[in-house]
C-alpha cells in the first residue's frame, strides 16, 4: 500500500513582482500619511512632497533589498537601518539630531507639557530639522515594513512604528490634523489589512487579489476627498462636538472622567512656557454661534469672588482714589464666518527677544478667586508690565491667559505703552493676517445696506484719511446709536448676515449685537479689531469682598495698536461710564500722542479699484477747480456736523465741531481731544448710496455683491442652501452606489475567472474558498464531500481529476442555492450580490 505524503502549497514561496509593488505603495501611504497628520497637527509647515518623495525612495530601495530573497542580505538591512540612523543622530548629520530635539521641544511645548522641562534648544520653526529626523525614522519604519509585506509575516507589527506618531498627532489638543494625511494613513491601514488578511494564500493568486482590491479601495480614498475637501471640512467643529457629547455620557460615569473632557475641550494652561508663550491650550477655544443669540436672561448665580485693594506703593499719574470699573476678560475671539465667532490659535512668539519694557507699578490689586470648577482664565484690564507693590511679576501677554495658579493681579486702567516690542510674524500674520478679516459677502452686505453714515462710506472707499483714534470713536458712536439696549432681543431671522441684519433691521440689541457690529466696522476701514467676552465689575470702591455673577456677563472689542498693543472699547449703549477709563479717551488722557497714530491697511476704493487710501495727514495735488462739499449726517445717528471744503490748492480739512464729552444717556459721540486730518476729495464721485436688498433662509437663494468699474451693483443669486444640501447628498449617495457597482462587478469577474481554471487542483480549491467564505457570510455548513475533495487537491501527492473538481463547485453551489432559499429580504439582497453562479 503506497503511502501519501502531504506538502504545503506556499511553504517556500518566492516574492514576486506585484507582492514588491503592494509593498512600495503601502509603506509610501503609512509613512507619509503618519508623518504628515503629525507635521499639520502641530503646525510645522514642512511640505507634503518632501516626505512623499523621501518615503517612496526608501520604500523602493527596501524593497529591492527584500526581493533578493536572501536571508542575510534582509537581516542585513533589518540590523544596519537603526543602527546607521542611530549613529546619524548621535553625530548629527544632516541635522538629524537638531531635528529630534526640535521635535521633543515641539512636544512638550504643544501636548506633553505636564513632563519637566529637559527639552531645551528646540524652536517650533525648526520644520527643516524636523523634517530631516522624521525621514530618518520612516527609513526604519520602510526597511521592516517592506520585509513584512514581501515575506508576507510578522505584518500588523509594523504598525507600531506608526503608533507614536498618530498618538502625538492626536495628544495636541491645539489643533487636529488636516484631513489628506488622515485619508492616505487610513487607506494604506486597510490595504495592510488585505495584505495581512491573503498572507497564506499563493504568492501568485494573493498579489493579484491586493492589486485589483487596491484600486477600488484607492478610488473610494480619493471620493471621499472630493465628496468632503479640505475647505468645507470643520475638523474643530466636529471634533469639539464629539468631545462635548462624550463629556456629558461621562458625566454619568465619573466626575474626574468628566474634568479630564473639560480639558481637552476648554484647555488648560502650560506651566513650563514662559510668558510670551503662556497661552490657552484647547481643541477649538472657544466659538459663539450668533444665529443663536436671543434674550438674555441667565440664571443669576456667583462666579467669582472678589477683593479689591489699594497699592500703597503707588506714585504715578492714575488717581487711586478714583478706583475704576473692571472688565474681567475671559477669552477673545477673532475670526467671523458664517455667523460664527470663533478664537484662532497664534502661532509663534508676540514679543522680541529682549525687547519687554520694564513692569511699572500699579495704582490696585485685585485678588479673584473663581467659584467655577471648570477651568477658568481671567486677565483684568490692564495687567501687562504691571506689578502691585509685591515685585511679583503678574502680567497678561497677548494670548490673553495668566501664569498657571494666578489669583492675586495688579490692574490699571491703562496699558503701558510698549514701543516696538511685537514681532513681526505676530503683527502680520495675526494681528492684520486674522483681525482684519471680513466676509466678503458680509462687507457688501453691509455696504449695500443704505444705513452706514456718510462719513463712514468716505473712509471706507478711500476719500477721506482719518486718525485711528477717531475712527474708533466714531464707530463705536455709530453703533452705540443704533438701536436701544434690550435684553429681550429677538433671535436674528434665518439665512441673514448676522451684522448686516443688526444694522438695517433690528430693533434692540444686547452687547453681542454691538460689539460684533463694532469689530466688523472697524475692520472694513482698516483697524484690526477683535471680539472679547467676560463679566463687567462696576462696582467703583476698594477694600471690600463682592461677587460677580453670571448676569454681570458681556461683550466688548479691543482693536490694535503697535506701540500700545490692545486697547479695549465698548460701544453697548449705557457702557460708556464703565469704559471711559480704559477705552481711547483713558489711554489718549495719558498718552496724547495716539490722537495722531494712523496704522490702518487693507482698505482701497472699490468704485475706483487704482485708488490707495494714504496714511498722511495732509496730502497736496495738481490745482484744481474750487469745489465744495458739505456732508452731515443723519439725526437719526446723531453724528457731529462735518464739513469737507476743497480750496484752489486742493488741500481739505477736515473739521469737527467740539462738544463736551457724552454721557451714554446722551449717545452721541465723544469730540474732546479730536486732531483734525486732512483729505483730497476725487471728482466725478458716483452714487455711494446703491442698495440691494438681501433675503436670506434656507430656500432662498444666497446672494453675491459686487461693483463694478463704472459703479454699477451687480448681484449674483448662487444656489440655495437646501439644494446645496440634497445635491451633496445625492451625490455622496451615487458615488457610494457606483463603488458598490464596481466592486460588485470586480467580485463576480474574479471568481468567475477563479472557478474557471483550467487546472482541476486550482480550480477545486478557488471553489472551496468561495464557498467557505459564502458559508461563513450566511451560517451554514459545507458538504461533506466537498471537504474531502479540496483536502485532495491541496495536500494529496496523487492529482485530482477534472470531474472532481466540477463535482465539488457543482455540489457546493447546489447545496447552497437550497438553503438560499429560505433566507429574508435581506440575506436574499446579500445572497443575489454576492452569488457567482459558476
Amino acid at each position: 500500500m503506497r503511502t501519501k505524503e502531504y506538502i504545503m502549497v506556499n511553504e517556500d514561496s518566492y516574492p514576486n513582482v506585484v507582492n514588491g509593488i503592494m509593498a512600495v505603495v503601502i509603506t509610501t501611504l503609512l509613512c507619509t500619511g503618519f508623518t504628515c497628520m503629525f507635521t499639520t497637527a502641530y503646525e510645522f509647515g514642512i511640505g507634503f512632497w518632501g516626505f512623499l518623495f523621501a518615503a517612496l525612495i526608501s520604500s523602493v530601495v527596501f524593497s529591492l533589498l527584500h526581493y533578493q530573497n536572501k536571508k542575510w542580505l534582509s537581516a542585513a538591512a533589518l540590523i544596519a537601518a537603526p543602527l546607521l540612523i542611530a549613529l546619524a543622530v548621535y553625530m548629527d548629520l544632516f541635522d538629524t539630531r537638531k531635528g529630534l530635539s526640535a521635535l521633543l521641544y515641539n512636544l512638550q511645548t504643544y501636548a506633553f507639557f505636564f513632563l519637566p522641562d529637559v527639552f531645551e534648544g528646540g524652536t517650533s520653526s525648526d520644520g527643516a530639522y524636523i523634517a530631516a529626523f522624521l525621514n530618518a525614522y520612516n527609513a526604519i519604519a520602510a526597511c521592516f515594513m517592506t520585509h513584512a509585506l514581501i515575506r508576507r509575516k510578522n505584518i500588523p507589527w509594523t504598525l507600531l512604528f506608526f503608533v507614536p506618531l498618530f498618538v502625538i498627532s492626536v495628544e495636541n489638543t491645539s489643533m487636529l490634523p488636516h484631513t489628506a494625511p488622515c485619508i492616505a494613513a487610513a487607506t494604506g491601514v486597510l490595504l495592510l489589512v488585505l495584505a495581512h488578511a491573503m498572507r497564506n494564500k499563493d504568492i501568485g493568486a494573493s498579489g493579484k487579489m491586493l492589486l485589483i482590491l487596491a484600486v477600488p479601495v484607492l478610488l473610494f480614498s480619493i471620493l471621499i476627498g472630493i465628496i468632503f475637501p479640505a475647505k468645507d471640512y470643520d475638523k474643530d467643529e466636529l471634533a469639539t462636538d464629539f468631545l462635548t457629547y462624550a463629556q456629558e455620557m461621562a458625566e454619568n460615569i465619573s466626575s474626574s472622567l468628566s474634568e479630564k473632557f473639560d480639558v481637552i475641550i476648554n484647555g488648560i494652561n502650560n506651566p513650563n512656557l514662559g510668558k510670551d508663550n503662556s497661552f490657552l491650550f484647547s481643541l477649538a477655544p472657544s466659538s459663539t454661534n450668533l444665529r443663536n443669540v436671543g434674550p438674555f436672561d441667565p440664571v443669576e448665580e456667583p462666579v467669582f469672588r472678589i477683593h479689591k485693594m489699594y497699592n500703597p506703593d503707588y506714585s504715578g499719574p492714575v488717581n487711586p482714589n478714583n478706583p475704576t470699573a473692571m472688565y474681567l476678560k475671559i477669552e477673545s475671539l477673532d475670526e467671523y464666518k458664517d455667523n460664527m465667532l470663533r478664537s484662532s490659535k497664534i502661532k509663534g512668539k508676540v514679543y522680541k527677544n529682549g525687547a519687554e519694557p520694564d513692569p511699572v507699578e500699579a495704582p490696585f490689586k485685585v485678588k479673584i478667586e473663581p467659584l467655577d470648577n471648570k477651568w477658568v482664565d481671567i486677565s483684568p484690564y490692564y495687567t501687562d508690565f504691571y506689578v502691585a507693590g509685591n515685585n511679583k511679576y503678574q502680567t497678561v501677554n497677548a494670548f490673553n491667559t495668566t501664569k498657571d495658579g494666578a489669583s492675586v493681579y495688579a490692574y490699571c486702567p491703562v496699558p503701558v505703552k510698549t514701543g516696538n516690542i511685537y514681532t513681526e510674524d505676530y503683527i502680520e500674520d495675526y494681528v492684520y493676517g486674522t483681525n482684519l478679516q471680513v466676509p466678503k459677502a458680509t462687507e457688501m452686505a453691509i455696504i449695500s445696506s443704505g444705513a452706514l453714515p456718510d462719513w463712514y462710506l468716505d473712509v471706507y472707499h478711500g476719500y477721506v484719511t482719518m486718525s485711528d483714534a477717531e475712527k474708533v470713536r466714531r464707530v463705536t458712536s455709530y453703533v452705540s446709536s443704533l438701536h436701544p439696549y434690550s435684553k429681550d432681543t429677538d433671535y436674528p431671522p434665518d439665512g441673514v448676515d448676522f451684522v448686516a441684519w443688526f444694522i438695517k433691521d433690528a430693533e434692540t440689541g444686547i452687547c453681542v449685537h454691538y460689539a460684533t457690529t463694532t469689530v466688523i466696522l472697524l475692520r472694513m476701514i482698516g483697524v484690526p479689531a477683535r471680539y472679547v467676552r467676560g463679566y463687567v465689575d462696576s462696582v467703583r470702591y476698594a477694600d471690600t469682598d463682592y461677587y460677580i455673577y453670571s448676569t454681570q456677563a458681556h461683550a466688548w472689542f479691543e482693536f490694535f495698536e503697535p506701540e500700545y498693543g490692545w486697547i479695549m472699547g465698548d460701544s453697548t449703549p449705557g457702557s460708556y461710564t464703565n469704559a471711559s477709563d480704559f477705552d481711547i479717551n483713558g489711554v489718549s488722557s495719558l498718552y496724547p500722542e495716539i490722537e495722531q497714530a494712523q496704522n490702518a491697511r487693507g482698505f482701497t476704493s472699490i468704485f475706483n479699484p487704482d485708488y490707495s487710501s494714504t496714511t498722511t495727514t495732509t496730502e497736496t495735488t495738481e490745482t484744481t477747480e474750487t469745489t465744495e462739499e458739505t456732508t452731515t449726517t443723519s439725526a437719526e445717528t446723531s453724528e457731529p456736523e462735518t464739513e469737507l471744503t476743497t480750496e484752489t490748492t486742493t488741500e481739505t480739512t477736515l473739521e469737527t465741531e467740539p462738544g463736551d464729552t457724552p454721557t451714554p444717556a446722551d449717545q452721541t459721540e465723544p469730540s474732546e481731544g479730536i486732531s483734525a486730518s486732512s483729505a483730497t476729495v476725487p471728482s466725478d464721485t458716483p452714487d455711494n448710496n446703491a442698495s440691494v436688498e438681501i433675503t436670506g433662509g434656507i430656500f432662498q437663494p444666497e446672494v453675491e455683491i459686487y461693483y463694478g468699474p463704472d459703479g454699477e451693483v451687480h448681484v449674483n443669486l448662487s444656489e440655495n442652501k437646501l439644494l446645496k444640501a440634497i445635491g451633496t447628498v445625492l451625490l455622496t449617495i451615487s458615488a457610494i452606489a457606483m463603488l458598490t457597482d464596481l466592486l460588485l462587478i470586480g467580485w463576480t469577474i474574479y471568481w468567475r475567472r477563479m472557478l474557471a481554471k483550467k487546472d482541476p487542483a486550482g480550480r477545486a480549491i478557488s471553489g472551496y474558498h468561495y464557498f467557505s467564505f459564502m458559508s461563513r457570510i450566511f451560517k451554514y455548513a459545507l458538504p461533506r464531500k466537498a471537504r474531502q475533495i479540496a483536502e485532495k487537491a491541496a495536500f494529496a501527492e496523487d492529482k485530482i481529476t477534472l470531474r472532481e473538481a466540477e463535482a465539488l463547485i457543482t455540489i457546493c453551489y447546489k447545496d447552497m442555492t437550497e438553503i438560499a432559499k429560505g433566507f429574508n429580504r435581506f440575506k436574499k439582497l446579500l445572497y443575489n450580490a454576492l452569488a457567482v453562479k459558476p
